[in-house]
């Protein structure tokens, strides 16, 4: 996604590789940080289709979420299913600004509302 920046460890010899972060910049929105990132810099110099990845968890996450909200444990079963990885899955969520209710003992996942 052309709006989303990323920031990786390429080399240290002090210390042990750290993990890439991620901040959106939208033109509506402005600044928004994402956060931890599931992607190396050889993966970002290299394109080796991440963006795709994550652009088929994100649709999926629409898609499963479209008619309302849905216990997390389903969600994540489907996701493994359709072979998007826990990380992917998570890295989609937290773009997609998806919202996390506890109802019971049990998690949910719901789209926010416009």
């Amino acid at each position: 996604e052309p709006e989303i920046r990323v920031i990786c460890h390429v080399k240290s010899s002090l210390a042990p590789e750290g993990d890439a972060i991620a901040f959106r910049l939208d033109k509506e929105k402005g600044f928004h940080w994402i956060g931890k990132y599931n992607i190396s810099a050889e993966d970002l110099l290299s394109g080796d289709g991440r963006g795709q990845k994550i652009r088929s968890a994100k649709e999926f996450l629409k898609e499963i979420l479209a008619n309302g909200s849905m216990e997390q444990a389903k969600i994540a079963e489907e996701a493994e299913e359709r072979g998007i990885k826990k990380k992917t899955l998570w890295n989609a969520k937290k773009e997609l600004q998806i919202d996390s209710v506890k109802i019971g003992n049990k998690w949910f996942w719901m789209l926010q509302e416009e």
